[in-house]
Parts: structure tokens; C-alpha cells; sequence
């Protein structure tokens, strides 16, 4: 019964496997990207939090 399965869904089958190994491949890039947003946000926070002080003692 499984041989017959429906051309399109063995069609799909492949390409979630193709996606799922591109994003497998693609992860260390996104991971890093992700890190990297990340620290840019909390060093953006700590400095409005800090400029927002300097600006209060003034």
C-alpha cells in the first residue's frame, strides 16, 4: 500500500527533508545572527537606560 502513495505527497515528503536540511545547514548562521541582534538590543538598552540617568542628574 505505501508504494501506492500519491506522487505529490511523496513530492512533499522530499521537499519538507530538502527544507529541513537546508535550515539544519543554515543554523550556525542563524544562531550567530541571532546572538549577535541580541547583544546589540541589550547594549542599545543599557545605554538609553544609562543616557537617560546622565540626562536625569543634569
Amino acid at each position: 500500500m505505501n508504494d501506492n502513495v500519491h506522487p505529490s505527497v511523496k513530492l512533499a515528503v522530499l521537499w519538507v527533508v530538502a527544507l529541513f536540511e537546508k535550515v539544519q545547514a543554515l543554523l550556525p548562521s542563524i544562531i550567530l545572527w541571532g546572538t549577535a541582534i541580541y547583544t546589540v538590543l541589550q547594549v542599545a538598552w543599557m545605554f538609553k537606560k544609562f543616557w537617560d540617568k546622565f540626562k536625569g542628574d543634569d
